[in-house]
């Protein structure tokens, strides 16, 4: 689970040459590094969120990409901080919280993780990505550059949103998910899925 974060954070700075040329590393903790807290936000119509701005020393004026994570079943429900247990260890919400976010993750990207009462609905997700790009959410987010993951149920709507919306994000990750029975091409959009046979929880083979 740890390799999560960094598996989407290779994608997202491969850019348009895909998956060919990149070549995972996984780099060291760098829990010497000062990241922020995070912070909740909430869309009232959509979902409340934490979301995490790296420090303005190593932002600068720029704007910045966004990363979405998308939970698991096992963290629907009860309280926001559902998201941050310890099911969440190694994704980019848990990582950057933690403080042992790789670098590249920790200065350079901002990082939403909403937070789903029930079952994740694809119609209120893509209201609240339009919510986080909004003035209201107060973000400095680079609009060209935005990119989705998720695990398990988060996974299969990671999946989803990128199939309804495909010009819109610049990749998605995907972790012991299933694609919707309609998923055709993903018009060159980045993508990269993968599911442990073992898996006891979710079924690879669907």
């Amino acid at each position: 689970m740890t390799v999560l974060a960094c598996v989407l954070l290779g994608i997202a700075m491969s850019g348009a040459a895909g998956l060919r040329s990149w070549i995972p590393v996984i780099p060291e903790p760098h829990e010497h590094l000062e990241y922020n807290a995070i912070q909740s936000i909430s869309d009232p119509e959509t979902y409340e969120a934490y979301v995490y701005t790296p420090p303005s020393d190593a932002a600068g004026p720029e704007k910045l990409p966004l990363i979405v994570y998308l939970h698991a079943a096992s963290q629907q429900g009860g309280s926001l901080s559902n998201t941050l247990n310890r099911a969440a260890t190694g994704t980019p919400l848990y990582e950057v919280w933690s403080k042992r976010a790789p670098e590249e993750l920790g200065r350079h990207f901002i990082v939403a993780g909403p937070h789903s009462m029930g079952a994740w609905d694809s119609g209120k997700l893509l209201n609240f990505l339009d919510f986080l790009l909004s003035p209201k959410a107060g973000l400095s987010v680079d609009k060209t550059r935005l990119y989705i993951m998720g695990w398990a149920e988060g996974g299969d709507m990671a999946l989803e949103v990128a199939r309804m919306t495909p010009r819109r994000f610049g990749a998605v990750v995907a972790a012991s998910a299933h694609a919707p029975p309609e998923a055709k091409p993903y018009h060159g959009m980045p993508l990269w899925a993968f599911h442990g046979k073992n898996d006891v929880m979710v079924n690879y083979t669907g």
